[in-house]
């Protein structure tokens, strides 16, 4: 990565090409954040079926003796 000092250096290709580096590093983040954000939305479902079976109105029922 550049300083911020030494942009000023930079000729205007150099930025462009920097500029596109940083674009797809913004890019790749984004699309981790996506896919972390989907998997986590994916378990929370998950986790609130699993309650709603373990708590439902039929397993609170007693046994009749």
């Amino acid at each position: 990565m550049t300083e911020r000092s030494d942009l000023d250096q930079l000729s205007a290709d150099q930025l462009r090409a920097l500029a596109t580096e940083l674009f797809d590093h913004v890019e790749t983040k984004d699309r981790a954040l996506v896919r972390s954000n989907v998997i986590i939305e994916k378990l929370t479902h998950e986790v609130a079926i699993l309650k709603r079976h373990k708590y439902a109105r039929r397993s609170e029922q007693l046994d009749a003796v």
